[in-house]
């Protein structure tokens, strides 16, 4: 406590950094390090409220001069990116190429299928229906596991990424303490999606230029790869399921309207 000069949320920072650290000398110590694959991420993006358990004043974290979304639009929950982009840091020795690193895109859902792949088991149909083995970017592919990818945020709202670009089917952000926004609607007289978002990510990584209006088309294709995946309750290969999500079936009332 008060170590890092910078609040409760800085306090926090150094006390993670500080038992990473003691994991890896342990696995040194034992004389492990070359057997362990140690894997250090978040499940998804910052707040930047200075108190605990999310109760300090939005934006207070900033006054520290500590910005752990960077150059991303809004925080943790929502459909921006500060949402969901996460850092990875991954090391095995002898298997991970040192210092390498990777643009594909992936997700948490991925480690299922990666460590099941790493010890030999093999999930049957039912299991891991979102999940991808990203062993071979780990081991220094460049090759792209994922065509693309969905995300939702804390209020529910879909998103898919693929390649540079990221549809979001709310006009708001979609997050806990951000406005959930109206839900996209297709206009089909003039075959056009009303109160969507869509963002080129390699240039406008900020999202602060929303494309939809002038990349019709992009929108419509991606609406369709998203209610296709809706539809089938998976994006892995194999048998076609039923979602069971309350939050994904409120956004189904649109995608049952997508011919």
């Amino acid at each position: 406590m008060g170590s890092s000069g910078a609040g409760n949320y800085g306090d926090f920072v150094v006390e993670i950094d500080h038992y990473r650290g003691a994991l890896l000398d342990t696995l040194n110590q034992l004389g492990i390090s070359d057997q362990t694959l140690v894997i250090f991420t978040s499940d998804n993006g910052p707040t930047n409220m200075d108190g605990k358990n999310y109760v300090g004043e939005i934006g207070s974290v900033l006054a520290h001069g500590h910005n752990s979304a960077g150059i991303f639009r809004d925080l943790k929950s929502v459909s921006w990116e500060a949402g969901h982009r996460e850092p990875f840091f991954a090391r095995w020795p002898g298997v991970i190429p040192e210092a390498s690193t990777s643009n594909a895109l992936i997700s948490l859902t991925d480690m299922f299928s990666t460590l099941a792949s790493i010890v030999g088991f093999d999930p049957n149909d039912s299991m891991a229906v979102d999940s991808f083995d990203i062993f071979p970017l780990l081991n220094g592919s460049p090759t792209n596991i994922h065509e693309n990818l969905i995300v939702q945020s804390g209020n529910g709202i879909l998103s898919l990424i693929e390649g540079d670009w990221k549809i979001i089917t709310s006009s708001g952000g979609g997050g806990i303490w951000s406005q959930k926004g109206v839900l996209s609607v297709q206009d089909t007289l003039i075959d056009k999606w009303k109160n969507v978002q869509l963002y080129n990510l390699s240039e406008d990584p900020t999202e602060a230029y929303n494309r939809a209006d002038i990349e019709v088309k992009s929108v419509n294709e991606m609406m369709h790869k998203l209610s296709d995946q809706i539809r089938n309750g998976r994006s892995t290969a194999g048998t076609q399921r039923v979602n069971q999500g309350v939050q994904v079936w409120e956004t189904i009332k649109w995608i049952e309207s997508i011919p």
